[in-house]
Parts: C-alpha cells; structure tokens; sequence
C-alpha cells in the first residue's frame, strides 16, 4: 500500500476452516487409530497438515479481504468438506479433493506473481510446486496406481516439506517474502486448541448403561486423561510463548524450517496420537466388567505412553530452536532451571518409550495411567515455578513497580 510493504491479517472467513481442520484430523483418528491402520493414520495426517501449512504460509505473506480471496476461501473450504465426506473409504474422491485443493491454493500463488513484482520468483516457484503436486494427487485418484507404486501417496503427503525446503534450496535469500510471525503463531495455536477440544469428546463418554460399580474406572480414567489433555495444552502453548525477537522464525533459516516442518507438526501429530490412546482406553472401559479387553485397556494405555513421550520431545525440540533473552544470560537459577526442565524433558521421553514395551501395562494399566499422568503434573509445575521466577527475576531487573515484557499471543 503507497509503495509500503504491509503484513497479511487473518480474517474470519479464513479464521473459521480451523474448525474443519479440526474435525479432519477428528476424523482420521476415527478411522485409523489402531495398529494396523497407523501407516495410514500418518499419511493421511501429513496430507492434511500440508494442505493447512500451505494455506498458512500464504496468508501469512498475501492474504487480503477483496473479492478474490473471498472466492477463494470459499472454494478452499468446499474442498476441505469434501475431504471430511470422503476420508472414510473412498481414497479416489479423497485424493481428487486434496487435488483440486491445492490448485487453488497455486492458483492464488500464480495471480500474485503476476501482479506483484517484488514476489515474482518465490510465488512462482510455490505456485508451480503445488501445480506438480496436485497433478500428483489427481494420479492418486486411480487406487490400482497407488497399490503399484506405494511411494508416490507419500511424496504427495509431504509435499509441504520438500517444497519448503526446495525454495530454501534454490531461490536466494533476497527473494523470500516476510511472514506476518504473529499471525502464523495465533493460527497454529487455534488449530491446536481446537483439537484439543474436540479431544474431550472421547472423555465424555455414555455410562448409563454400566452398573454402579464398574462406573468407578471410567470415572478415574476420564480425569486421569483430562489432566493430561490440560497439562499438554499448557506445555505446548507455552512453549510458543516467546518474543517475536526470540522467535526460532527470526533466528537463522536452519531453526526456522525446523520449527515449521518439525516441529509444528509433530507437536500437532503427538496430541492426536495421545487421543487415538485415549479414544481406545474409553471405549474398553465402557462396557460391562466381563466383557472388557484387558489388552485393549492396555494398548490405549500404551498409545498414549507414546504420544505423551513423542509430545515432550516435540515440546524440548521446539524449546531448543528459541533463542533465550538477558534474563537467562544474567541469572544463575535461570540457567540451572532451564537445563534441568531440557533434561528432564528428554529423560522422561525416554522413560515413557520404555514403559510402552513393558508388560506392566498389561498386568496393571492404571498404575501406568496414574504414572503418565504424574509425570505431566510434575513437567507442568516445573514450567510454572520456572515462568514464575522468569517473572519476578525481570521485575527485580527493570526496578520496582516495573513490568515485564509481555509475551507475543
């Protein structure tokens, strides 16, 4: 505007398709959340995320409220409905809805090179990239073609990836257009939010039909899970609770594409894992006592052990990609503090991989549960006492009565 660069803002339109992103995911956790649909279970996450990183990345660089892009958004809602109709059975029409998806997407990409210069080369070379990908899945609409060349599902499923890392390949660095960081950070975290909303779902189930006595495990087993739900909100949130100058985006290109390609993701991906555990464990908890699968109770309980362990990897990952301020650099305790919480981070992953193999889980799954859910008690007060004495450490730096300052949303 007036020869000034401008950053893109989030509309409502645009804001609202969190929601199908939600209940996409939703979804597939339904379909394929068990051991022999879980290849699928990651293929089809991976296809829907790229298509969000894809509509990410735009409007955080381009978005607008004019016409076009309100076309846009619709069509690109449309789409996503039609994946939600058709994730269940029919790969061919789920495949040719991701594909006329993406044309869109590339579409909007090819009409900004067209119309503005100083974005020629890196909306081209995005707009071309996803022209490739959606002829890719416009292939995939043949199922005999998918079961021949099993590759090819997952190079479309990642192409969010290897399209990112191609632009930081080839285009010099002059060429890359500023995301709007704040923006991008508020989106993901709406994503993430909602999922997790939609994740007690599995908690309230129908005891109705449970006699009094055998209600007793459910009850125990939906607060244990809550608690968990609660404390990986709490952990993943903060986690993106830096300073836009600290911000791994802001710091080199190497931990931005690991924070956008790694790290966002799996955080996304641990959660619905720890859901597809939890959506197991009720639902062989909700029958009468002598028709329970104890070994059902104990693979939900195992499922869970491994995206809880895959969630605080993801969170000591991502904590590593940010840089930290003058606080960290002038305080001791600080230090200490913060190494302890980025060894505990990965002791305790590894502790809850373990666990997962052990037969304990069989013999007594809610011991394992009360343990799971300790350990994210315990990294949630950890974090807080942490936070807490960030807090008043910078009150004492900036002088009495003085404030922090507050971190980005």
């Amino acid at each position: 505007q007036a020869g000034k660069p401008v950053l893109a803002q989030t509309f409502s339109q645009e804001a609202f398709f969190c929601c199908l992103f939600a209940c996409l995911f939703g979804q597939i956790r339904v379909q394929y959340g068990s051991d022999d649909g879980m290849c699928m279970f990651v293929r089809h996450f991976l296809c829907v995320w790229s298509l969000l990183a894809f509509a990410l990345d735009y409007a955080t660089r381009f978005n607008d409220d004019d016409v076009p892009h309100k076309l846009f958004w619709t069509g690109y809602g449309i789409g996503l409905l039609g994946m939600l109709m058709h994730v269940r059975g029919d790969s061919g029409m789920f495949a040719l809805c991701v594909s006329l998806t993406t044309s869109l997407i590339a579409v909007m990409h090819l009409r900004v090179a067209a119309h503005v210069q100083s974005c020629r080369r890196l909306a081209a070379f995005v707009g071309v990239g996803l022209f490739a990908n959606s002829a890719l899945w416009a292939l995939l609409t043949r199922e005999e073609l998918a079961l021949q060349w099993p590759s090819l599902p997952w190079i479309a499923s990642t192409s969010h990836q290897w399209l990112t890392i191609s632009v930081a390949m080839v285009l010099p660095t002059s060429s890359d257009v500023p995301m709007s960081i704040d923006n991008l950070v508020a989106k993901v975290s709406a994503v993430r939010t909602i999922c997790l909303g939609q994740m007690v779902f599995a908690l309230g189930v129908q005891v109705c039909a449970l006699q009094m006595e055998h209600r007793e495990d459910v009850y125990i087993a939906a607060c244990l899970c809550f608690m968990i739900l609660l404390d990986v909100k709490f952990i993943a949130s903060d986690t993106e609770q830096v300073p836009m100058s600290h911000h791994a985006i802001m710091r080199c290109r190497r931990t931005a594409l690991t924070w956008m390609l790694f790290c966002q993701p799996m955080v996304l991906f641990s959660m619905n894992l720890v859901a597809v555990g939890m959506d197991e464990l009720m639902e062989n908890l909700n029958v009468q006592m002598q028709r329970r699968d104890p070994l059902g109770v104990a693979h939900g309980v195992r499922t869970m052990c491994c995206g809880s362990a895959a969630s605080i990897f993801a969170a000591f990952v991502t904590r590593m990609q940010h840089t930290t301020g003058r606080a960290h650099r002038t305080s001791h305790r600080l230090r200490i503090l913060t190494r302890l919480e980025g060894r505990l981070l990965v002791g305790l992953a590894v502790m809850l991989c373990v666990i997962s193999r052990c037969e304990i889980l069989t013999e007594s799954p809610f011991v394992v549960l009360g343990l799971l859910t300790s350990v994210w008690v315990a990294l949630g007060l950890l974090h807080m006492y942490q936070k807490q004495y960030l807090l008043s450490y910078l009150r004492h730096m900036d002088g009495p009565g003085a404030l922090p300052p507050r971190p980005a949303a």
